[in-house]
């Protein structure tokens, strides 16, 4: 069968409300629940997460008190358009540690076809400003036919079912975008596609580290569970391989570099369209962010980081 095929076919069998799905296709589905740890101050949102940033990636590591959890910067004062509506210019000016759907959520295990217990497992990550894991399910039936492991998708922070369903709304994203267009009228890229991802970033660069500690910190938890004999579909030994796409590079890049406690010491990592230095990566796209997200993020993290940690030092 070919990739079309299984495509539609997963796509139209594969959600997150039903505990287990049976494919047909020589793989089974399983849900499972996942709460994120809430670990914000308002001090994020009165001029202090550079500091707060810094003592998260020296301190200690999650589980242990420290920087466990840590999710997005909450929000300051908002970059959109007046124009924008009321519901969503709220929703922008949020703090990120209340979205409830990034705070709790479901992912995807997928495992060969009679088995209710891995004894291996790949952890695969998606790329940046992805909302639908559809064109995963089909690499992830692969790998799990290729090599007997389960895979289990697990969403980057406000990411696929982690984001609020308004991000994904096309009438309300596309005017957004005409109108971020109208306000910054040299915008590259913009789209209803990447507006409410461009617009955070471009209000808070910050946002982007500080989604991405949530995430590795999540992935820890995740981990330790296992360890723990807490999960019920994959044994505490398991073996752990990674599969990173675009920015999920990132992410597993610094798993495997952390190696939190050692667990990561055998594991195998395989990473496809991804890996460059921040310096060189290249994101304006009317599927991933606009020019002025690009600039923001540059300017905060390539020209600037060092000094906005010396100035907000606590």
């Amino acid at each position: 069968m070919n990739f079309i095929k299984k495509y539609n076919i997963f796509k139209e069998k594969i959600t997150y409300s039903d505990d287990r799905i049976d494919t047909g296709l020589g793989v089974t589905v399983r849900n499972f629940d996942f709460q994120s740890w809430p670990h914000f101050s308002q001090d994020l949102s009165d001029g202090k997460s550079a500091a707060i940033l810094e003592h998260a990636l020296s301190g200690p590591g999650a589980g242990d008190g420290g920087a466990s959890g840590l999710s997005g910067v909450a929000a300051g004062g908002s970059i959109a358009p007046a124009e924008a509506p009321d519901e969503l210019q709220n929703l922008l000016d949020m703090r990120d540690d209340i979205v409830a759907e990034n705070l709790s959520f479901r992912y995807h295990l997928m495992l060969p076809a009679g088995v209710e217990r891995a004894e291996d497992i790949i952890l695969l990550f998606h790329g940046l400003n992805e909302k639908y894991w559809h064109k995963y399910f089909p690499w992830s039936a692969r790998l799990v036919e290729q090599t007997g492991k389960a895979v289990l998708m697990f969403p980057i922070a406000f990411h696929m079912n982690r984001a609020p369903a308004l991000w994904s709304d096309p009438h309300t994203m596309f005017g957004l975008s005409r109108a971020r267009k109208q306000q910054y009228p040299s915008v590259v890229g913009s789209t209803l596609s990447n507006v409410a991802l461009s617009t955070r970033l471009h209000n808070r660069p910050d946002r982007f580290i500080w989604s991405g500690l949530e995430s590795y910190h999540d992935v820890i938890d995740l981990v330790q569970g296992i360890k723990n004999g807490l999960h019920p579909a994959i044994a505490p030994n398991a073996g752990i391989d990674f599969f990173s796409y675009s920015i999920g590079t990132f992410l597993g890049e610094i798993l495997m570099m952390t190696n939190h406690n050692g667990w990561f010491s055998q594991a195998k990592y395989t990473s496809f369209c991804g890996g460059p230095v921040f310096n060189r990566l290249s994101p304006v796209s009317k599927f991933i962010m606009d020019s002025e997200a690009c600039v923001a993020l540059y300017s905060y993290f390539v020209e600037h980081l060092e000094s906005h940690m010396r100035e907000n030092k606590q």
